[in-house]
């Protein structure tokens, strides 16, 4: 792989995950506000693990780093997780928002999470 592709693809990749970092940071914040107040601790751990996830994978993505396959790889599966857990515990007349949020934006984050994962894999990044 030439260095100029790792550095767009890397360039671009922190882009997306570190404003994700940011974005899901934000949120993360509302939720320390309008969360219930039994599970508002569990969401604002789980979100802050997400947040640590995006920024980690960004930052080696910028580097050119193949580990951030591995991270990559496993956020894909944490945001997975939380679609479920984010569906499931949804209060009776939120679930359709939910389901929403999930087709929209966090199902489609997990599957470019799972993509990135493969597409270093496959141009071989060190």
């Amino acid at each position: 792989m030439t260095t100029s592709i790792a550095h767009r693809d890397g360039a671009l990749a922190a882009f997306v995950f570190l404003g994700g970092a940011i974005a899901v940071g934000a949120w993360t914040v509302l939720l320390g506000f309008y969360a219930p107040a039994a599970a508002r601790h569990l969401w604002i751990g789980f979100d802050l693990l997400l947040v640590a996830g995006m920024a980690l994978t960004g930052w080696l993505a910028r580097r050119g780093d193949g580990r951030a396959a591995l991270t990559a790889a496993g956020l894909a599966a944490l945001m997975l997780a939380d679609v479920w857990f984010d569906v499931m515990t949804a209060r009776p007349g939120h679930r359709p928002a939910s389901i929403v949020m999930a087709c929209t934006l966090e199902l489609p984050f997990a599957a470019v999470c799972a993509a990135f994962a493969l597409r270093i894999r496959a141009r071989g990044w060190r």
